[in-house]
């Protein structure tokens, strides 16, 4: 059986945001690209799933997140799971995109990266592209091609070789806006 899928973004709007976020030309091809297979390839074959019940045709709207001045700044339920724990790093994404990140400065001595993905393909563009849509390639069935074309925010962590990483390095990923687009993506690179 087959789903008939009918993709919930189009290619203009779609070039049109990665443009406004200033993403490197590179991306906004590979978001395209994956944008044409997404509606070119099947759904995934799941065993115990009944996909074709699920509503896929609804994605929301990017909506811009509004950076935090503080943490103080952060939902009740937030506060509690990072209370404590941010020694190492922190990157917290509300809805569309990241609100807050930190790392530790002896971790960044070293040469880790942690981030928010966005930031990261901008800043770390030769860290990020040989990897980025390698684990579950943007062409293995039309879930993963529209998630490589829309994923926003997400997380970047980035450990060099002969580097240990002792502390939490903890990312949130908090949506309460229905109507917002909610696709992170994370790429880890150790070496």
């Amino acid at each position: 059986m087959t789903t008939q899928t009918i993709l919930p973004v189009n290619a203009e709007a779609l070039k049109a945001l990665s443009e406004s976020k200033q993403e490197p030309t590179w991306l906004t091809d590979s978001r395209l690209a994956s944008l044409e297979l997404a509606g070119q390839l099947e759904l995934p074959k799941l065993e115990k799933q009944r996909i074709e019940r699920w509503n896929i045709q609804s994605y929301g709207e990017y909506k811009e997140s509004k950076k935090l001045a503080s943490l103080d700044e952060l939902p009740e339920q937030v506060a509690k799971l990072v209370e404590g724990s941010r020694e190492g790093g922190l990157v917290i994404q509300r809805n569309s995109g990241t609100v807050h990140v930190s790392l530790a400065p002896e971790l960044a001595a070293k040469g880790v990266i942690f981030t928010d993905l966005e930031t990261a393909v901008k800043e770390h563009a030769d860290l990020v592209k040989p990897y980025l849509h390698q684990a579950l390639k943007n062409d293995e069935h039309s879930m993963a091609a529209l998630h490589a074309a829309v994923w926003n925010g997400g997380v970047f962590l980035y450990v060099p070789k002969n580097v240990e990483v002792d502390v939490p390095l903890q990312a949130v990923m908090l949506s309460d806006d229905a109507e917002a687009t909610f696709a992170p993506h994370v790429l880890v690179v150790a070496e």
